[in-house]
């Protein structure tokens, strides 16, 4: 883990909001801070819907 700068995420399928699609993202970034990994993630995906909406729901649904 102290080789990697950054983790990148997208929902899956369409590289959509990460809240929505196949990817447990609350599960895998609790797995990676189990690692004790300081670096960054970036979402980089086309938004569904308003940006601030969907960062909300990041925020509230995912980085719990």
């Amino acid at each position: 883990i102290d080789k990697i700068g950054h983790f990148h995420a997208a929902g899956n399928p369409g590289r959509n909001e990460i809240t929505k699609g196949e990817i447990n993202y609350r599960n895998v970034f609790r797995a990676i801070e189990k690692t004790g990994y300081q670096g960054w993630i970036g979402l980089e995906y086309m938004t569904n819907e308003e940006p601030e909406k969907g960062l909300t729901e990041v925020r509230e649904q995912i980085l719990i």
